[in-house]
C-alpha cells in the first residue's frame, strides 16, 4: 500500500510491511549565500527556538587582523564568554592545538592573508546543551596550504540558543549559508 515499506520483523525471521516514518529531524530553513560584511564579529541571530541542529557553511572567511577564528554561542542576544569545554587543532605539518574555556577556537590560523572555508555543525543535546564541531581548509593568496584546521566544543547555556557568533579580529571578507534543522 501507499506509504509502506518492507522491514524484517522483531523476531528476525520474516519480512513485514510497516508504515514509512519520517526522519527525527528535517531541514526546515536555509539562507541564501550572504556576505559576511566588515565587522568585528559575524552574529547570526533570529535562530529558531525549536532547532535541533544548525549547519553553517563559510566560504573564504578572512580577518584583516590575523587572529585565530573562534565560535561563541549565546542566549538573550549575547554570546557566552565562559563555560566552554573546547579544543582547536591543526592537522598536517607542524600540528598545533590547545584547549579553551572562553570560546571554541581554531589554532594556527592567525594570519591576515588566510582565507578559510568552513563546515560547522551545532547539535542540541537536551536542555540547553550544545555541541559544536567545525573543519576548515585554508587558502593563502589563492594557494592551498598544508593541513586541515578544526575546532570542537560544548557549552550548556542558561537559556535557549539565539546567537551564533563567529569572530577572530576584523572580518574583511567571505560569505556564509546557514541550514536549520528542527
Amino acid at each position: 500500500g501507499a506509504s509502506r515499506t518492507l522491514k524484517m520483523n522483531s523476531s528476525n525471521n520474516a519480512p513485514e510491511w510497516v508504515a514509512v516514518t519520517s526522519p527525527a529531524i528535517t531541514p526546515t530553513a536555509m539562507t541564501a549565500w550572504t556576505t559576511c560584511g566588515t565587522a568585528s564579529t559575524l552574529d547570526l541571530t533570529g535562530l529558531s527556538a525549536s532547532a535541533e541542529r544548525f549547519q553553517l557553511f563559510i566560504h573564504e572567511l578572512s580577518f584583516s587582523s590575523g587572529v585565530n577564528p573562534f565560535v561563541r554561542l549565546g542566549t538573550g542576544g549575547s554570546a557566552a564568554t565562559s563555560g566552554y569545554v573546547a579544543h582547536g587543532w591543526r592537522a598536517g605539518p607542524s600540528a598545533a592545538g590547545d584547549d579553551d574555556t572562553d570560546k571554541i577556537e581554531a589554532d594556527d590560523l592567525a594570519n591576515a592573508t588566510y582565507k578559510t572555508n568552513w563546515q560547522m555543525d551545532f547539535v542540541h543535546c537536551g536542555s540547553n546543551k550544545w555541541y559544536m564541531q567545525g573543519v576548515g581548509l585554508c587558502d593563502v593568496s589563492g594557494n592551498a596550504t598544508t593541513g586541515t584546521f578544526g575546532m570542537a566544543g560544548k557549552i550548556t547555556l542558561g537559556g535557549t540558543l539565539d546567537i551564533i557568533q563567529i569572530g577572530g579580529g576584523t572580518i574583511d571578507g567571505g560569505t556564509y549559508r546557514l541550514i536549520t534543522w528542527t
